[in-house]
């Protein structure tokens, strides 16, 4: 090019203009002869700037073409006009991104924000030329990508989550030590997170960043005693905070480890003893509902609940298995192929997880944690609306949210069940997720997301976490929640082996047996038998026993929510070596002299300590048994917990519900 290339070149796009009109060939001028290079003509190609527009009030005349955000016309008449031009792109909309929209969806949002009094700021995206180093010139760089992270679904996705933090810190943890100093943060920054968000606050963003940060650090804390939730809570808020810090958004992350979850919950439950209707966790979950719901329909009329007893608990134990398994492979299915049918099967599933059942597997706590990730499927358009309407009422809401806390922490103090109270903050957010999440995705099609290393590294952690009963790791907190699954001794899964690492021998001895015990420490806690806690008390005992159901074990209720037992019936009760070990260390550590008996096959050891944790006997050890060991490794004592298996006078021929 020569200096004066540049009227020849709009002089070659007006005679291409009237080429295309004509359908004639455009001649090309001679091209100058070469001159002296300026650094305008030093290109080595070309890069896309990023071009900054305060639009007003009003229409504003452009036409967009219909698969993207791609500038077709732009009106004589527009506000705009000699401002933007044909071909550029527009990107951002009051610092959203709406690269991934098409024309008449983008078209919609600006309309919808064209009463707006302070106007409209709007990102257009056009090419620009990038510049080579020549000798003895001074380079000048491209400039860099600007990325967008704030998006309604996230701004919404933020304000939800920090509600679901404040009530779990709130009603259901109990930190110690250093923890207790972690979750104050947590709920100091979990509130200024709700509030930034609904306020669209510029640093909104870096408030969240120490909010996940923190919510991470309180659950490291407290592992390895956490809920199978808070695992899955663990990952989806790793994926987001590392998102937020390469300056992206990680709402497809969460999207594809939420249908990996459910899917794997539903998988892990195809077992005979899930399926078998006197031992299914879920059977145990819908015959105590069928009590109740007998109780209702009874009206106080021994008779007539009595009557109603006989004709649900039968159709409660026979077919609530087979409902929780399709309905949690439906919601996997449904956000992988049909988001918005997913979407409402989910919030349906946790709508009945956190009411039906009575105390104590109301799980509401539970239901909030997924709900809120639900969220993360909602198509733009409806999310953008329900955003704009929260911006417009960001002091009710966070008044809302205030006087829901407030009240919620009021009834716990009072004693009301949390499970009820969180139930009740389900009922509240539940209908925000459905409006968010309505109609389907942008065009009718569902949207295609770039390809993404971090977004890859993050769904192989979650297919890693899947397989852990395939492996035989992480039996409290893996993704088969009540699913009477044998991780060990054996599987009882109709098409997937377990325990795979201790058939290696990697991790020890796969069943010994604790036949007795003097420790106070473990008896309060193994086997864990909360069959007499379970609701209702009038009428739940004798429906269980119309239909032959068995006793109900669940260890980690205790263990994570400090849920005392009302009659832990003692038991004997299978765990690997490694548990075992977990076990001695603590009961040596409790401060007071005790002994146990373990059965290692044929061999029968019993093991004492006195009131310093000293052992002071072991009858028939050996230098490589479990109680000449010393304590667990750190590694070991985080993540390998493993639930207690009854030993039952039946036989266990069938896994009984032992807990999540």
């Amino acid at each position: 090019f020569s200096p004066g290339a540049a009227p020849q070149r709009g002089r070659r796009t007006a005679l291409a203009e009237e080429s295309r009109r004509k359908a004639t060939t455009v001649p090309q001028p001679a091209r100058a002869a070469p001159g002296p290079r300026s650094r305008a003509q030093c290109t080595g190609g070309t890069v896309m700037e990023r071009v900054p527009i305060n639009a007003p009030q009003g229409p504003l005349g452009l036409i967009f073409e219909p698969e993207s955000t791609v500038l077709s016309k732009v009106r004589e008449t527009s506000p705009l006009f000699g401002r933007v031009e044909v071909g550029w792109t527009l990107v951002g909309v009051d610092r959203e991104d709406v690269s991934h929209m098409d024309g008449s969806q983008v078209t919609k949002l600006l309309k919808m924000r064209s009463h707006n009094p302070q106007g409209r700021h709007l990102e257009f995206k056009k090419r620009s030329f990038s510049v080579r180093e020549l000798p003895g010139d001074v380079a000048v760089a491209a400039p860099k990508p600007h990325v967008t992270v704030h998006s309604p679904v996230m701004d919404l996705y933020a304000v939800l989550w920090s509600v679901d933090v404040l009530v779990q810190s709130l009603l259901f943890h109990q930190p110690s030590g250093a923890g207790v100093y972690v979750a104050y943060a947590l709920v100091a920054f979990g509130a200024l997170t709700c509030a930034a968000h609904a306020f669209h606050l510029e640093w909104r963003r870096n408030v969240l960043v120490v909010a996940l940060a923190l919510r991470l650090v309180d659950v490291g804390l407290r592992l390895p005693m956490s809920w199978d939730s808070e695992w899955w809570a663990l990952q989806t808020d790793a994926a987001l905070l590392v998102r937020l810090l390469t300056g992206a958004t990680a709402g497809r992350t969460i999207q594809l480890q939420m249908a990996l979850f459910y899917a794997a919950a539903g998988f892990w439950k195809l077992n005979t003893s899930f399926l078998d209707g006197a031992s299914s966790c879920a059977a145990v979950f819908g015959v105590q509902t069928a009590a109740r719901a007998a109780l209702m329909l009874g009206g106080g009329d021994d008779a007539a609940v009595r009557d109603w007893e006989a004709v649900l608990a039968p159709l409660a134990q026979t077919y609530t298995p087979r409902v929780v398994i399709a309905l949690e492979l439906s919601i996997a299915l449904g956000l992988l192929l049909k988001p918005n049918v997913g979407v409402r099967v989910g919030v349906l599933f946790h709508a009945i997880n956190a009411w039906a059942p009575p105390a104590p597997n109301n799980i509401a706590s539970f239901s909030l944690v997924c709900l809120v990730r639900l969220v993360t499927f909602a198509p733009k358009a409806a999310a953008d609306a329900l955003h704009f309407t929260m911006r417009n009422n960001s002091a009710l809401i966070c008044a809302g949210v205030a006087a829901l806390l407030g009240a919620a922490v009021q009834q716990f103090k009072a004693g009301r069940d949390p499970q009820c109270i969180a139930a009740v903050g389900y009922l509240v957010l539940a209908p925000i997720v459905l409006l968010a999440c309505r109609g389907t995705f942008p065009g009718g099609k569902r949207r295609v997301h770039a390809p993404s290393k971090a977004r890859t590294r993050f769904v192989a952690v979650a297919l890693l976490y899947c397989a852990t009963p395939l492996l035989g790791v992480l039996e409290l907190g893996a993704p088969n929640m009540y699913a009477n699954l044998r991780m060990r001794a054996g599987s009882n899964h109709l098409i997937a082996p377990t325990g795979l690492l201790f058939k290696t021998g990697l991790l020890g001895a796969e069943t010994l047996t604790v036949v007795k015990t003097t420790s106070q420490h473990v008896l309060d806690y193994y086997p864990g038998d909360c069959t007499e806690e379970l609701k209702p008390a009038e009428n739940r005992a004798r429906a269980f026993a119309a239909v032959g159901m068995r006793p109900f074990f669940n260890y980690a209720l205790k263990r994570v929510i400090k849920c005392s037992y009302t009659k832990n019936t003692w038991r004997p009760f299978d765990v690997p070596a490694i548990e075992l070990r977990r076990i001695l260390g603590e009961m040596a550590a409790a401060g007071k002299a005790a002994t146990l008996t373990y059965k290692d096959g044929d061999r029968t050891i019993q093991v004492g300590y006195d009131a310093d944790g000293n052992q002071v006997k072991c009858t028939g050890c050996t230098p490589d048994d479990v109680a000449s060991q010393g304590p667990l490794p750190f590694w070991a004592e985080k993540f390998l917990v493993y639930i207690p298996y009854p030993v039952l006078a039946d036989g266990n021929a069938e896994m009984p519900c032992a807990g999540p």
